[in-house]
């Protein structure tokens, strides 16, 4: 893959740019792979304190560490993982990620009990499925904390299917969220750029100033409580983190979230998780054909709305 740098993305350092481009990669593992000589900047291996310069050619092959990288996370088929398959096809499958569950093992989390393990006993073949060989078959993730929908692709073709369809901004997704504060206007569109934070590389943040990767969450109100709101959300793109950082921006956070809310608030709730639930998923099959799934919120925030009322 080839990058090209632009006049905004000037005197940025490479592995930070790298990490920017690529949130779900560990900063690691990229000073590993430009160390390595896995990332050419005009075609010469540089230093991974390199500043980048307009029109710099930055060619990625990422790929090519991926095998000694499966030797040392833990892909493993999992039985014990019972999983909730709510669709699946000879191409998909669609279930629903409980929360405190890891969509697939990683650098950081090397172990055996994440959703791709359990999808592995499910179907081995998703073994081969996909460009990275430690997230078979995954072309979207919800984060640990997060419950819901999520499809993985079962083969090569519904991979490259799904990979264009998000790339494209063409799967449907709608989230159920709980916040606090009751935001002054009932439907909006937050539109602040994303990239990962500079002073903390588990966090991304929202750039007022338009640096960073482009982001649009759309809210509405569903119900208001005394110190709460419950919003419907779609996400007009991808980005890490996206819904959790815009809603923080505007002011209102999400409930149960420990990175983004502040401390002021957390220990008013006792709620183990995030309140954010992937509420509806659209994608089209290879046939060209809509397919839609919904799943109700799960009992433990119905019972925490209910405590509300």
């Amino acid at each position: 893959m080839e990058i090209k740098a632009t006049e905004v993305e000037k005197n940025i350092r490479l592995d930070k740019f790298l990490v920017s481009r690529y949130p779900e990669i560990s900063r690691a593992r990229i000073q590993k792979a430009i160390t390595d000589g896995l990332v050419l900047v005009n075609n010469k291996k540089p230093s991974k304190h390199y500043f980048l310069k307009p029109a710099d050619q930055i060619a990625i092959n990422f790929a090519a560490d991926e095998i000694n990288r499966q030797k040392e996370i833990n892909l493993a088929p999992n039985k014990n993982i019972k999983l909730d398959i709510i669709f699946a096809d000879d191409n998909y499958i669609v279930v629903n990620k409980p929360a405190n569950m890891i969509v697939h093992p990683s650098d950081i989390h090397p172990a055996d009990d994440t959703l791709v393990n359990g999808l592995l006993a499910f179907c081995p073949d998703l073994k081969n499925i996909g460009e990275d060989l430690t997230r078979p078959g995954i072309v979207h993730r919800l984060d640990k904390d997060v419950s819901g929908l999520l499809v993985a692709a079962k083969t090569p073709a519904a991979f490259k299917n799904l990979k264009k369809q998000f790339q494209n901004h063409q799967v449907y997704k709608e989230y159920i969220a709980l916040v606090h504060g009751r935001p002054s206007k009932k439907h909006d569109f937050i539109k602040f750029n994303i990239e990962r934070s500079k002073t903390n590389g588990r966090k991304m943040a929202a750039k007022p100033d338009n640096s960073g990767r482009e982001a649009i969450t759309e809210y509405e109100v569903i119900k208001e409580f005394n110190n709460y709101s419950l919003l419907k959300v779609i996400i007009h793109t991808g980005r890490t983190h996206q819904i959790r950082v815009h809603l923080n921006a505007l002011g209102y956070p999400l409930v149960g979230d420990n990175v983004y809310c502040p401390k002021s608030l957390k220990s008013n709730v006792d709620l183990h998780r995030i309140f954010l639930h992937a509420y509806i998923l659209k994608f089209a099959n290879l046939d060209g054909e809509t397919l839609e799934f919904k799943k109700d919120l799960p009992i433990d925030l119905k019972a925490f709305l209910e405590s509300l009322s």
